[in-house]
């Protein structure tokens, strides 16, 4: 029975948290927060633009797992254009649990959240 109430108890966060999942354009966000929680910075060098993403925790217990100092994740994406202006864009995925970031394609970041079969595919 303990393990049937888990079960639909994960079940029910995974759900919650992949609804709950967006990609939006940042303008503003805390630098000194995201640097002190930075836990992976990687670079993609494409022929008109590059891409840095940082991922970075939440701070303890933002997992909200009843018992648990869990942290969730947010990730940091920064896409710059090359030319005599370099365009900067800003965007940012909040509150994940559990993520991966498996590749960067020019204009897409997919990532797997919570160890799942699927992955998630954001287009910026």
């Amino acid at each position: 029975m303990k393990k049937l109430i888990l079960t639909l108890l994960l079940l029910t966060c995974i759900m919650i948290g992949k609804s709950q999942t967006k990609l939006i354009e940042s303008k503003v966000f805390d630098a000194k927060m995201i640097l002190s929680n930075l836990e992976e910075h990687k670079s993609y060098t494409f022929k008109n633009f590059y891409v840095m993403t940082y991922l970075f925790s939440n701070g303890s217990g933002s997992a909200h797992q009843e018992g648990s100092d869990e942290v969730s994740h947010s990730i940091l994406i920064m896409k710059t254009e090359y030319g005599e202006h370099e365009v900067r864009k800003f965007y940012l995925i909040k509150n994940l649990y559990n993520i991966s970031i498996k590749y960067v394609k020019e204009n897409e970041i997919t990532i797997n959240i919570n160890n799942s079969k699927t992955d998630k595919k954001f287009s910026f």
